[in-house]
């Protein structure tokens, strides 16, 4: 909610403030975004990760609402970032490109293998 109210506070004309609101309030219900990192040991790296980006990312995030940084906060930091967005972990990434899970079905089907886990790792924000 404290990004939603960001977000309506930076708006110029309060017909669009009021607006924006419910845009960005739907969007955040209905996907985030993801960024593929290493992978990793465990939660601790995920943290260290996230630390490291923290500034890239919650800089990602606030270019799509509003253009110039001089509105931004003052401060962009981690602790800003896990305040706003909800981050979540997952180890497996599917490419669903020139079909690429075809390959994949093709490959298991021959019994060959049980499992996959990729090479990246992501992180998602809503």
């Amino acid at each position: 909610m404290a990004f939603i109210k960001w977000v309506k506070s930076t708006a110029v004309e309060s017909e669009w403030a009021d607006e924006i609101h419910e845009t960005v309030r739907e969007k955040s219900k209905q996907d985030g975004h993801i960024y593929l990192i290493p992978p990793l040991d465990g939660e601790d790296e995920l943290d260290r990760v996230i630390d490291q980006k923290s500034v890239e990312l919650l800089s990602n995030e606030l270019l799509e609402w509003q253009i110039d940084p001089e509105i931004w906060p003052e401060h962009l930091s981690s602790g800003l970032l896990r305040q706003w967005f909800t981050i979540a972990y997952s180890e497996m990434v599917f490419n669903m490109l020139n079909g690429a899970t075809g390959d994949l079905v093709d490959f298991l089907s021959d019994s060959k293998l049980q499992s996959t886990s990729s090479e990246n790792s992501g992180i998602t924000s809503s």
